[in-house]
Order: C-alpha cells, then structure tokens, then sequence
C-alpha cells in the first residue's frame, strides 16, 4: 500500500495524480449543486442537458470520445490514465530498475498510461452513449409546434412555466410566456411557437384539443 501511495505521487504519475484531484474536486462540486454535469458543454440549444456541444465536446468527438458530457469523458480518461500510471510506477519502482528522478521513463509512462486510458474510455462509453442518447433532451427547435401544459397558477408576459413532453416520455419544464391579455392558469393547453433568445423562455398560445382532433389549426 504505501508503494501505491508513493507511486501516486512520485515523478512518474505526478501529471495525473494532480489531474485527479481537479476530477475529484468536480465532481464534488456537482454533488453540491454548484455546477452541472454539462458544464463544458457550453449553451447547447436544448433546454436541458447537452451531450455534445461546444469546442471541447467536438474535440473529444474527434477521438472517438464524444456522444457523452465532456466532464464525462474527461473524467474516465483521466481516471483512467492515473490508474495505469500509478501501476506502472509501482512495477517500475518494484522491478529495482534505476528510473530514479529521471525524466525519461515518466515521459513514456505518461504516454502509455494516456494511450491506454484513451482506448479504456472508448470502450466505457460504448454503453454510456446509449444512455445519454435516450435522455437527450429536445432542441429548442424541436420544442417548437409543439403542445405543453401549464404548470404555474398563471402564465402571462411576465411569467409562467409549462411542462412538455419529451421524446424519452419524460417531462421537460421549460419557462414560458403569452401575450394574451387574459392569463392562462394552471393546466391549460398551449401551443408553442417561438422562442426569445434574449429571456430564454418560449412564447405560447391558447390551445384547444378538440381543433386539432377536427383537423383546424388553433389561431
């Protein structure tokens, strides 16, 4: 154990370990509610969860890592690549080879424990991207035509949020608004038909079932 421990933190896996700690303190931070699992993702246009978007989502994309958050990724890779490099350390140190403080053998460690990693977390995130794919939530595009139902008490200019149901079967809330002088309540139906990128909330309008069922569209 205490060769582990050295090895951790030892020249040879020093990169690592310190990419480690920055995971470890990420997630923590996530747990906390402090940050999102999509927080390198960037603004993916979708009102929940982004799988692939942003710069750093298309450069993972590019390595066969994409299809998952990037904090996803990143964090099997490094943990990954950590693990293999504290092992290998540990052998090189137990093999009584002379790698002392030598910047060599960490040099060609790193890269194997980087290559290694890389290949590992492709292999995770094969049932991983099932996964995230079934809750891929709907682009705002998507959204758009589409009937919600109200779940504030009122919804007018100024406030309200309706439920809308995305394509996994699950609930999105999405904020919303409608420049109807009469307020819609709790529960009522509505269209949506645009979205305000500058408020990030969509508009709506009244919405009557039984038009669509008659083959009108609503007004």
């Amino acid at each position: 154990m205490d060769k582990i421990v050295e090895a951790a933190f030892g020249i040879q896996s020093a990169l690592f370990s310190l990419l480690m700690l920055v995971v470890l303190g990420f997630w923590l931070l996530v747990l906390s509610g402090r940050l999102g699992v999509d927080a390198l993702d960037g603004d993916s246009g979708a009102p929940g969860r982004s799988s692939q978007g942003g710069r750093i989502g298309g450069f993972l994309a590019g390595f066969g890592l994409g299809g998952v958050p990037a904090t996803v990724a990143l964090s099997l890779l490094v943990t990954l690549a950590w693990a293999v490099s504290v092992v290998g350390a540990a052998l090189l140190d137990a093999s009584g080879a002379d790698v002392g403080r030598r910047l060599e053998p960490a040099v060609f460690l790193a890269l194997f424990a980087l290559i290694v990693g890389w290949l590992g977390t492709r292999l995770a995130l094969l049932p991983l991207r099932a996964a995230f794919e079934r809750d891929q939530p709907m682009s705002r595009r998507e959204l758009l035509g589409q009937v919600c139902v109200t779940c504030t008490a009122r919804v007018d200019r100024y406030f309200g949020q309706a439920a809308v149901t995305a394509r996994n079967g699950s609930d999105v809330l999405i904020q919303v608004r409608q420049g109807g002088d009469e307020p819609l309540v709790a529960g009522s139906s509505a269209l949506i038909f645009d979205y305000d990128s500058d408020g990030k909330f969509f508009w709506i309008a009244p919405y009557d079932p039984d038009l669509d069922r008659r083959g009108r569209r609503p007004r």
